[in-house]
């Protein structure tokens, strides 16, 4: 074979390889990457808490549709907690409704605004004469004083759910009087704090007011509800999807932050937040919506 004839072959298969390494590529880049999304869902898709049809599906829903790539969200129905855990113990997953918190940022990027939650308040029934006299006392400019509530001998009794998750600076200062603070738990924790609170065996509850007015309208229907933030705690707090501190992981929070820009600004997905919302907490719950998506709905 001449060193012609030789180079032409020897092109020729250069070539051929290269066609078929760039195929591969192709093929490679265009098969779907499945991502295990961790989502604290009821099973029969109902929100007993809040007495409506869970909204997170519908917002599963609506963010799957904006994400561009060749991403699929495999979403497994797991507490927000044992999720965490999950990640922490070097999973590649993600999980939704997670408040940033450094100690998580240690193990897991963090996404954009997914979620807004008016914070936790001072829950009482308005009917409670001791509720309602002592709230005054520590009352300034419409917050509940708690740090300083606690100092007092008369502070009557305040209780949280057992296991229920606060974000900062709540967190702390729960932890700093949890000495005087009343631990409900039971096969609902929230319903059983809630259910105290009813029943009078404690004057306040710490609850999402939402949670609250809800929970009272449908067991407690000729008891009024009354709520008071409390001072030194944000109006609203922020839920985020948090996905494992790898390269996957960074990569899937960059295509969910491109499609979290998007779904702030549709109305329709505000409808679907502020749905356990009613009257006075709706038109709350709106602006601290505007504030954290930048928007004027």
């Amino acid at each position: 074979m001449s060193r012609k004839c030789s180079r032409y072959v020897g092109f020729k298969i250069f070539v051929s390889l290269l066609a078929v390494f760039t195929l591969a590529i192709a093929n490679a880049q265009s098969e779907p990457e499945e991502v295990v999304w961790y989502a604290d869902l009821p099973e029969d898709g109902y929100n007993h808490e809040l007495d409506i049809m869970d909204i997170e599906a519908e917002q599963i829903q609506l963010l799957k549709t904006l994400v561009k790539s060749d991403l699929t969200f495999n979403v497994i129905n797991t507490p927000i907690i044992a999720g965490l855990e999950k990640i922490a113990q070097g999973e590649d997953a993600c999980v939704s409704n997670v408040i940033h918190t450094p100690k998580r940022a240690a193990f897991a990027y963090f996404s954009a605004a997914y979620s807004v939650f008016l914070s936790h308040q001072i829950v009482y029934i308005e009917g409670n004469e001791n509720a309602v006299e002592f709230a005054d006392r520590v009352t300034t400019d419409g917050h509940f004083d708690l740090e300083y509530a606690a100092q007092l001998v008369s502070m009557p009794n305040i209780g949280v759910a057992e296991s229920r998750a606060y974000a900062s600076p709540l967190n702390d200062m729960l932890e700093s009087i949890q000495s005087r603070l009343i631990f409900v738990h039971g096969d609902n924790n929230v319903a059983s704090l809630l259910q105290a609170l009813l029943n009078g065996d404690i004057s306040y509850a710490i609850e999402y007011p939402d949670v609250a007015v809800k929970y009272a309208a449908k067991h407690a229907p000729n008891k009024r509800i009354a709520l008071i933030p409390i001072d030194g705690v944000k109006s609203f707090v922020v839920g985020r999807i948090a996905c494992s501190r790898t390269k996957k992981g960074r990569r899937v929070i960059k295509h969910l932050n491109q499609a979290l820009r998007s779904l702030g600004t549709n109305p329709n997905y505000l409808n679907i937040l502020r749905k356990p919302y009613h009257g006075q907490l709706k038109r709350h719950y709106t602006r601290a919506y505007n504030e954290v998506f930048g928007t004027e709905f």
